[in-house]
């Protein structure tokens, strides 16, 4: 087991939609690690010119054997690659849960982001 090596405050992270589109986020805070992931405090800057406020999780599962390039990104050893995967669609599958329940029509309780 590594340590998690967190990322730099105001790493620039730009990522694409299925769209085509790009955004840019920005690193800002740690707000908590745990056994798969590290979740920041981060911001983009919307369409208007203002920022907007995110949470932004990183999947670490911090039993696999994990480096941080000087880039920023993670690097997984080949013999890993199987596991790191399956900890990001857990991750991929529970962040589309969340929103399926956030976006429900007719729900009456509050789900927060």
């Amino acid at each position: 087991m590594g340590e998690q090596k967190l990322l730099k405050r105001n790493t620039r992270l730009r990522f694409s939609n299925r769209d085509g589109g790009q955004r840019e986020f920005v690193i800002g805070d740690v707000l908590g690690t745990g056994g798969s992931c590290i979740v920041y405090d981060g911001y983009y800057v919307n369409n208007a010119g203002k920022k907007s406020t995110v949470r932004i999780k990183e999947c670490y599962p911090h039993k696999l054997h994990l480096s941080r390039l000087e880039s920023g990104e993670l690097e997984v050893a080949d013999a890993e690659k199987r596991e790191f995967d399956f900890y990001k669609d857990r991750i991929r599958k529970s962040f589309d849960v969340a929103n399926e329940l956030h976006e429900a029509a007719g729900l009456t309780n509050s789900t927060s982001n």
